[in-house]
């Protein structure tokens, strides 16, 4: 799911093992996500460790946390932890590429006003117009293809 470092080594790609947001255990996915201490604090600052502690607790992989968080918890809640993911792993990239060092707070604002764009965007209604008029399919041409490009 992600490129650790652990990845880039069986590649020859030289770098660390070691995590570089907390720089004491091997990263891998799960350390970033979750067991890192500077990840922890995101979690808890947010208002989700409790949310997903038990998840935690249950499954030893990601993709499974995350399929049944996503089964089970409400579209916000799940925004949210998808939110503060995609958050997470851009804070250990600038850390890694660029030294940027966030601070769990940074990360907790973006996590809100990305929550907060998020439901936005879901609440929005469509705009009708009411001098649409209605679409009608009509056969091509003889000896033309038609190709429908925003079917499902």
């Amino acid at each position: 799911m992600f490129t650790d470092e652990l990845n880039l080594q069986n590649h020859r790609v030289p770098c660390t093992l070691f995590c570089p947001l907390c720089d004491n255990c091997t990263e891998d996915e799960w350390h970033v996500m979750f067991d890192c201490s500077r990840t922890k604090q995101s979690w808890r600052i947010t208002a989700l460790l409790s949310v997903i502690e038990p998840w935690l607790q249950k499954y030893s992989n990601i993709q499974d946390v995350i399929f049944d968080t996503c089964c089970v918890e409400d579209w916000v809640t799940v925004g949210k932890i998808a939110i503060l993911m995609d958050a997470l792993w851009k804070f250990r990239n600038g850390m890694v590429w660029n030294g940027e060092k966030t601070e769990v707070e940074q990360i907790d604002m973006r996590v809100t006003q990305g929550l907060n764009v998020w439901i936005s965007a879901q609440q929005q209604q469509p705009v009708m117009d009411n001098n649409n008029i209605e679409a009608k399919w009509f056969s091509p041409l003889q000896n033309r293809l038609k190709c429908n490009v925003d079917a499902v």
